[in-house]
């Protein structure tokens, strides 16, 4: 072979080279990207579950001074709060499944967060029924304690989705290094 054929045959490798290193490398940027999404994904949807307050609903219950209107109008906003943590049960399905594939330790905290998104769907019907029952008879639910119970399942809620956050956040920084 003569040395144009050398010259020639080099510059086709050299080029096949750069353009398996430039799939490559796309490759690994398209991976990285979609990383980034998932991650952001999840934070977003920690963030989501921590907005539904109830606090203001309870502010508008404050100034009801007839008990049986009063309890009409808790089980309804009852029924808001529901139906609220209810809807994201897809997509607590869809963040935990894409969750353990990430880590451990991220899978773990979005699997708390959903049992104790869960568990204020059962607190909520619980309670909707008390309601409802007293409601019926005319009598008052005598309903303190779920207040209580629904207040420590908000700051647990608050307090799981910024683990969750806090996870991905890790993952994120690591993922940059």
């Amino acid at each position: 072979m003569e040395i144009t054929g050398w010259i020639t045959l080099a510059a086709v490798l050299v080029a096949l080279g750069i353009g398996v290193s430039s799939l490559i490398q796309t490759n690994k940027l398209k991976k990285a990207e979609k990383r980034e999404r998932l991650l952001n994904e999840i934070i977003e949807w920690a963030v989501d579950v921590t907005k539904w307050r109830p606090k203001e609903i309870f502010k508008e219950m404050m100034n009801v001074s007839d008990t049986l209107k009063l309890q009409r109008l808790l089980y309804s906003h009852i029924i808001q709060i529901m139906e609220n943590f209810i809807e994201t049960r897809g997509r607590n399905k869809y963040i935990s499944d894409i969750a353990i594939k990430f880590d451990k330790n991220l899978g773990e905290a979005v699997d708390n967060l959903i049992d104790v998104l869960e568990s204020k769907i059962e607190l909520l019907d619980e309670w909707k029924s008390i309601i409802a029952n007293a409601t019926t008879k005319g009598e008052d639910a005598n309903d303190e304690q779920y207040f209580q119970k629904a207040e420590e399942h908000e700051n647990l809620i608050e307090k799981l989705a910024l683990k969750v956050i806090e996870e991905a956040t890790k993952i994120k920084t690591r993922d940059i290094s």
